[in-house]
């Protein structure tokens, strides 16, 4: 669901039963800090914004009974499905364009002859490259998720059983090719297996 559906109006909103008087923030604030919730925003930045943009005032307890509103919770998550799906669009999500950064910054102290934060670089290159910093496509994650939601417990228990098996297949065949040397077995006959 796109937060263009959402009410743009204070009269809407007041339609909708989403004004909130005890907070004394007009409807469309109110909406600014929701968006702002689902941005991952913490209690002390979502505060600051308030008292210094909105230039209002809002207890602490206030604003976490926000938070966990029922009334305001499928606002929340209409923002925080459209915030997350832009994920792609910021340029350091991509793992390509984080090597280009770290290769810059490797030829900027090479350079400077600073060969201790060069080598440093070095080891964070490595790491990007070879997936050590948890580099987790959203998309496949969402797509997994809705998977797994939509399966019965049986069909979960199917899957889990098939992967305890890929996983066991996996786990002897490294067991194997580790000890090729040793017992006479090769990759080759180590996959058959």
């Amino acid at each position: 669901m796109s937060c263009k559906l959402l009410p743009k109006k204070a009269e809407e909103l007041k339609k909708f039963g989403l004004v909130d008087k005890a907070h004394k923030l007009t409807p469309l604030m109110q909406l600014e800090v929701c968006r702002r919730i689902a941005w991952f925003w913490t209690e002390k930045e979502l505060l600051k914004y308030i008292q210094s943009v909105i230039k209002k005032s809002m207890h602490p307890s206030n604003l976490s009974a926000m938070k966990n509103s029922e009334k305001w919770k499928p606002v929340i998550e209409q923002f925080r499905e459209e915030y997350i799906s832009k994920c792609g669009e910021v340029p350091l999500f991509h793992k390509k364009k984080r090597l280009e950064e770290l290769q810059e910054q490797y030829y900027h102290f090479k350079e400077k002859g600073n060969l201790k934060e060069a080598r440093s670089i070095l080891r964070d290159i490595r790491d990007e490259a070879e997936g050590k910093r948890g580099d987790i496509s959203f998309q496949f994650t969402s797509i997994v998720h809705n998977e797994f939601n939509q399966m019965t417990d049986e069909d979960l228990q199917t899957e889990k059983m098939k992967t305890l098996e890929q996983l066991e297949k996996v786990r002897r065949m490294k067991l194997l090719t580790n000890q090729g040397d040793n017992n006479g077995l090769g990759i080759k006959d180590a996959q058959e297996i």
